[in-house]
């Protein structure tokens, strides 16, 4: 989870920078800034994305890992 704020907190400053620089008249050019940011951005969104399989990852691991026996359906209870 911290990886994915650090890259949108990592975006948001080169955004700050990148329109600062325009604001006093750097001379660049805007497009490959904005696929830098839109990189980070992306980098961010998969962080976060890896952040929840693991969490559902985890639980399916320990949910496992507490049932007692072998995994696959359970048997019918006979009547």
């Amino acid at each position: 989870m911290g990886l994915a704020v650090a890259g949108v907190l990592v975006a948001a400053g080169l955004s700050g920078l990148y329109g600062w620089w325009w604001l006093i008249g750097h001379p660049f050019e805007i497009p490959p800034r904005m696929v830098i940011i839109l990189l980070v951005l992306l980098n961010a969104r998969q962080n976060l994305r890896q952040y929840r399989y693991a969490g559902v990852i985890a639980e399916l691991i320990e949910g496992r890992a507490a049932t007692p026996g072998p995994p696959g359906p359970k048997p019918r209870p006979t009547d």
